[in-house]
């Protein structure tokens, strides 16, 4: 019989799936829990040792002798300590061995109580991974234990061996030993490739063959000319969807899906859209809804390429990771024979087609950050682009973008800080013409950006002010909020004018359409015609804009 605690269920599991079967118990009463789950079942060998330092010695001897991980087992307080001799020695012979410690609840860490010591990330430098479990109470707090624990027992042989701690805090009652079976648990998989030519495990050429709906995923990436042929390859030669957006810098690509969140808000049915195999490569992605899709919709197989091979759980169903360059991968996955199967993509391609044809249709009836953006995409000369956080980003994805050579944005932390001094960074250093959309607060935050003497002639800025953080007032429930104009939204009545030109940028500014219009071509003239940047400031409604957002997406609904 095991105990009923969820935490220690989903770590008994994993550890039979990575085959860690060797126990050595110290006896203590916080840890009776582990202690039952792990001597009850004949799967495991267990040892008691009552002498903890002893015990993690005696674990570090059968790791010696068995050529894999073992596992050390202590009760709460200094118990944990005394571990780590043997975890210190452990780690400078790079030897598996895993601690596992009970621990009092995270509430009464530190309150005086009985053994109520800091042991989360305690010997953290001779600990190649120390993870604290949360106690199970739903959906998340499940993924999430189950992703902790599989990312400390991959670190056991991850590059190199070495000791990993799972602590586990656990409350009363603790005895109460009355489930029978232990539960299904997701094991993630690390496959690590360190040369160019290799070919994928089987199980996984399999997965690929079969795969009647793949999809591969490209977050945010630099340009890579030889990675956008690999990936129009496998689209146009092995059926799969490429969803990418702009940050993701392939498109130039014939057949990316760049306007897939549009999609998914625009059909009232997406199960024909959930794909069978995922690939996720690059960094970060900004829709919502394509990860919701996915993570509601409980996916089996989704490959993360990783060169540094780290656990990140995006979608809260990954499966593998594959531990090397994504160019590699793409090579690979091309001399795979496998039949490209249309119907799926061609669902993709046709919704595509119609989200592109209703969005070029539109017209929008007012002078709105919408129309700002998608007049300011059709215009702009092949360039360079930097996206601002938060409205501005979002937006631009709605639109496709013609003359581009790369799109950047700080979606590392999304945050609002950086992004024009990182566009006048990046137009000192680059011999194209740099265009940076702002919106008006991160520009303020920003406004040392323009402090500098670096200003190249090469930059353009286009403010587009709509007097707050237009953002929150498309977030549902906000609006019921009293206090959102000052203390949520930022609400202000300040133009950038005097400060840019003070700073030596040439200004224009336009409040209407027909003012738009007249200062486009100067502003997306391709000739750099002075030795300073260019700032267009745009003033919209922030009222206007918001009834245009749900205009314009209601006019997409299929």
């Amino acid at each position: 019989m095991y105990p009923n605690k969820k935490n220690i269920l989903e770590l008994v599991a994993l550890m039979l799936q990575f085959d860690i079967e060797h126990i050595v118990i110290a006896p203590g009463s916080r840890n009776a829990p582990l202690s039952q789950a792990f001597a009850s079942d004949d799967r495991f060998t267990c040892y008691s040792i009552t002498d903890e330092r002893s015990a993690a010695f005696f674990a570090l001897g059968l790791t010696q002798a068995l050529h894999k991980p073992v596992a050390v087992c202590c009760t709460s307080g200094s118990a944990l300590l005394n571990t780590l001799p043997a975890v210190s020695e452990a780690y400078y012979q790079q030897l598996p061995l895993l601690v596992i410690s009970a621990d009092r609840p995270t509430e009464w860490i530190g309150q005086m109580d009985g053994q109520t010591i800091h042991q989360a990330n305690m010997g953290s430098s001779i600990f190649r991974k120390s993870v604290h479990l949360p106690e199970i109470k739903g959906t998340n707090e499940h993924w999430y234990c189950n992703r902790l624990i599989n990312e400390a027992l991959l670190s056991l042989h991850h590059r190199t061996s070495g000791p990993v701690h799972i602590n586990i805090p656990l409350s009363e009652p603790l005895f109460d030993f009355s489930i029978t079976e232990l539960p299904d648990v997701r094991k993630i998989e690390r496959c690590a490739f360190l040369n160019n030519n290799f070919e994928l495990p089987t199980h996984l050429q399999e997965q690929w063959k079969k795969a009647k709906k793949p999809m591969i995923i490209v977050g945010q990436q630099s340009l890579n000319d030889k990675i956008n042929k690999g990936l129009q390859a496998l689209a146009s030669k092995k059926g799969c969807v490429i969803l990418a957006e702009h940050i993701a810098n392939i498109h130039e690509m014939q057949h990316p899906i760049y306007n897939f969140d549009s999609i998914l808000y625009a059909t009232k049915d997406n199960k024909e859209l959930i794909p069978d195999l995922i690939i996720y490569l690059g960094g970060h992605i900004v829709s919502k809804r394509l990860k919701a899709l996915i993570r509601e919709n409980n996916q089996e197989n989704l490959w993360l390429i990783s060169p540094e091979g780290e656990v990140v759980d995006t979608f809260k169903c990954l499966s593998v990771i594959i531990e090397a360059e994504p160019l590699n991968i793409i090579e690979a996955l091309e001399r795979i024979d496998k039949d490209s199967e249309n119907e799926y993509q061609n669902t993709w391609y046709k919704l595509s087609d119609e989200i592109k044809k209703r969005s070029d249709n539109y017209t929008f009836p007012d002078f709105s950050d919408l129309f700002v953006t998608k007049t300011i995409l059709e215009h702009l000369p092949d360039a360079c682009i930097q996206l601002a956080n938060s409205s501005v980003v979002r937006n631009a994805q709605l639109f496709q973008i013609h003359k581009v050579k790369e799109v950047f944005a700080n979606r590392g932390t999304s945050g609002i800080e950086g992004s024009m001094s990182t566009a006048v960074g990046y137009s000192v250093a680059k011999e194209v013409l740099t265009y940076l959309l702002i919106g008006d607060l991160s520009f303020f935050y920003d406004m040392n950006a323009l402090w500098n003497k670096y200003l190249s002639g090469k930059l353009r800025i286009l403010v587009i002010n709509n007097g707050n953080g237009q953002i929150f007032n498309t977030l549902g429930g906000l609006q019921k909020s009293e206090i959102i104009s000052d203390f949520i939204a930022g609400a202000h009545q300040t133009s950038v004018k005097a400060w840019v030109e003070d700073r030596g940028c040439r200004y224009l500014s336009a409040k209407n359409k027909q003012e738009f219009e007249r200062v486009i071509p100067e502003f997306c003239i391709e000739e750099i015609i002075a030795d300073k940047p260019i700032v267009l400031e745009v003033f919209t409604d922030a009222d206007m804009n918001t009834s245009d957002l749900k205009e314009f997406y209601k006019h997409l609904k299929i």
